[in-house]
């Protein structure tokens, strides 16, 4: 059974990250647009969240994202392509 972390080493927060990368192009592929995607990663992703948290920690968690992005935490990477790995 995989033990489950929420401080993955790098190297697997990087597979991570390829993965999410890959999806969200394959979702754009279809003709979506980028904000329908992310919409839809975020919709799952936060049921998902739910069914195993509660609906408290699902919030607390967008919270903490929210945050991160108000506080300028992603602003460097504003208006940049998105780069395969």
């Amino acid at each position: 059974m995989t033990e489950h972390t929420d401080s993955p080493d790098l190297r697997t927060t990087s597979k991570v990250d390829d993965h999410l990368q890959v999806a969200l192009i394959k979702m754009v592929e279809e003709g979506v647009t980028v904000r329908f995607a992310l919409s839809r990663i975020m919709a799952f992703a936060a049921l998902q969240y739910v069914v195993n948290d509660g609906g408290d920690e699902a919030a607390r968690v967008f919270r903490e994202v929210a945050q991160n992005i108000e506080d300028g935490r992603l602003k460097h990477r504003e208006k940049t392509r998105p780069v395969a790995n």
